[in-house]
């Protein structure tokens, strides 16, 4: 969700275009899946290509071929491999749908728009997440990001802060919002030249139709998923960020409200759990509106 909003940043600061084709831009993906794809697509995660997302592949190895695993993925990350990770990526082929038809949810997305986001500014991503967002949190500890073995950022996983900073991260969200509104009627020329609140806007909003189509995770009811947050819906419009075994960043701008969660579940995915924590969420939601102001 963080590379999702670094990139729909670059969006807005016109580096980077949605409509714009993959391999266009990243001419060592032009004859993958990813290639006819857009980058809002990849985004969204509607691209459609031949990879599937099943966590019990994890140990599986390397397969060959255009269709890739979850087994392909982890394997890409070993030191010595054969195929590491932006080649993998160069490998996967198309999928079974036209792209942008359903929500399809797929780790290397990410890493594909992380990939053209440094493609797009020029600069290493974890340089520009440090001074795009992470300088400007508050956090109290450094942060971390996993490395590949041939220097490539895992970017769908491999982010490392503590709980208490990510709930700064997200309250820093919050707070991009509120000082977009006093911008607006300071009038222009008052921006503070942080992320713009109406970046964070603009990601609240997704397809709640084509995240059902996905199937997958229809029980999700009025969900959506746009730039990498998946969007829980409702009139306060949260935005939140999930990871396997059960990790969480809810963040309500309506409610002023922020959870952040780091857990280590047994399994990786658990539509029981996703509900729990949706539940959870909005119970907190519910109860915040009495809670005492802060002097």
């Amino acid at each position: 969700s963080f590379t999702g909003t670094l990139a729909a940043l670059a969006v807005h600061d016109g580096v980077l275009d949605r409509e714009a084709p993959v391999g266009d831009l990243l001419p060592a993906l032009a004859g993958s899946g990813y290639g006819d794809a857009t980058v809002g697509q990849v985004a969204d995660m509607t691209v459609a290509v031949g990879y599937g997302e099943d966590y019990g592949d994890a140990q599986a190895g390397p397969s060959a071929g255009r269709h890739a695993t979850f087994g392909d993925y982890i394997a890409a990350l070993a030191p010595g491999t054969p195929v590491p990770l932006r080649t993998l990526l160069a490998r996967i082929g198309h999928g079974d749908r036209p792209h942008g038809e359903a929500f399809a949810y797929a780790t290397p997305d990410t890493d594909v728009l992380g990939w053209l986001l440094e493609e797009a500014r020029g600069r290493p991503y974890v340089e520009v997440l440090r001074t795009t967002i992470w300088d400007h949190v508050g956090a109290e500890h450094d942060g971390g990001m996993t490395l590949t073995p041939d220097g490539v950022p895992l970017l769908a996983a491999g982010l490392l802060v503590t709980t208490r900073d990510l709930a700064r991260a997200g309250q820093f969200l919050l707070d991009r919002l509120a000082a977009d509104t006093a911008d607006t009627a300071a009038g222009p020329g008052n921006g503070d030249g942080l992320l713009p609140g109406s970046v964070v806007e603009s990601m609240r909003d997704g397809d709640t139709a084509t995240f059902q189509r996905g199937g997958r995770y229809a029980y999700l009811d009025g969900y959506a998923y746009r730039d990498q947050w998946w969007l829980p819906g409702g009139p306060h419009r949260p935005l939140s960020a999930w990871g396997i075994h059960g990790q969480l960043l809810w963040v309500d701008p309506e409610a002023g409200l922020v959870v952040a969660l780091h857990s280590a579940g047994r399994s990786p995915s658990d539509g029981r759990r996703d509900l729990d924590h949706d539940a959870l969420c909005r119970t907190l939601t519910s109860l915040s509106a009495g809670w005492p102001t802060p002097a």
